[in-house]
């Protein structure tokens, strides 16, 4: 009897493990998920690739510059950092767009916006590319005490990832966007703003 009760607890406790990973890993809440659902969820095929207005993995320096998706470059050893042609993304209009390429073949985007248009930014995301794959929330204080939430949400994407998140610098609250590759022997991985 008491076996039996273990099974059926482990049971339970490894069907609701699934629910919660797989609400997760689609952005469904947890109210609606059920374990088919879970299941379906984690047997999805891979993530997609990586897009921003044509600029993708692999993409290669000569080729964006000729779409006139970046200008204003400048290479420093085996990496040429380019500013976005146009710095409007998702309907707002970043403060500093900056795009990277390693050996000419695009490698990561960052961009920064001003305080109070993270909502609006991140449901822009949402609607371009689906559901996140992870969200979390940290708490932040600045230099003045004041503490604040900050939301953070990751877009699995195949070969790299996706960041919004909300910071606080100089007294300013903002929001950074960036996409990084999954380095090869640490993937998936979650890039910051410190690392980029």
């Amino acid at each position: 009897m008491k076996r039996l009760v273990k099974i059926l607890l482990g049971t339970v406790i490894a069907v609701g493990v699934l629910v919660i990973v797989a609400s997760l890993w689609a952005g469904q809440e947890l109210k609606n998920t059920t374990p088919e659902q879970a299941a379906q969820a984690l047997q999805q095929s891979d993530p997609p690739k990586f897009n921003m207005r044509g600029l993708t993995p692999n993409l290669r320096l000569a080729d964006a510059k000729s779409k006139q998706l970046v200008s204003g470059c400048d290479t420093q050893d085996n990496m040429t950092w380019c500013e976005l042609t146009d710095p409007v993304i998702a309907g707002r209009h970043s403060l500093e767009s900056q795009v990277a390429f390693e050996n000419d073949h695009f490698k990561m985007i960052y961009a920064t916006f001003g305080q109070g248009i993270f909502s609006e930014i991140l449901e822009a995301l949402r609607s371009a590319y689906g559901a996140p794959c992870q969200i979390s929330t940290k708490r932040l204080q600045n230099a003045f005490s004041a503490e604040f939430d900050s939301r953070e949400v990751v877009w699995c994407f195949n070969g790299g990832e996706m960041t919004f998140i909300e910071r606080t610098t100089e007294n300013v609250r903002e929001s950074l966007l960036s996409y990084a590759p999954y380095e090869p022997s640490e993937a998936p991985k979650q890039f910051t703003p410190d690392e980029i």
